[in-house]
């Protein structure tokens, strides 16, 4: 289960955490709040990318503008164990990757 996301310069979000619960969580926003780019940041967590249908969008253009990299936190839980997926990508097309347990 997801448990937390975390987003630091990604598209909109300067610094952003949101916390999931068991059940159904629902985003609710206006048209170009950051809704979408939530979905895309856990993509990126959880696979390195962007899902295929994101308009032609380049990886290294989800840093927000005026900063050199961005940061996406994931948190998971899975069979009694905590995990930390953090992704960074820099403008340079850097991307660094670290998974914690517990």
């Amino acid at each position: 289960m997801i448990k937390r996301i975390e987003l630091k310069n990604w598209t909109s979000h300067e610094h952003t955490t949101l916390n999931f619960d068991k059940g159904v969580n629902i985003f609710i926003g206006n048209i170009g709040s950051g809704k979408s780019s939530v979905l895309k940041a856990m993509c990126f967590a959880l696979f390195g990318n962007l899902p295929k249908k994101s308009k032609e969008v380049k990886i290294e253009d989800v840093i927000r503008k005026g900063f050199d990299q961005a940061k996406v936190s994931l948190t998971l839980f899975i069979d009694n164990h905590e995990y930390k997926i953090e992704r960074i990508i820099t403008r340079k097309q850097q991307t660094k990757a670290v998974i914690y347990k517990d």
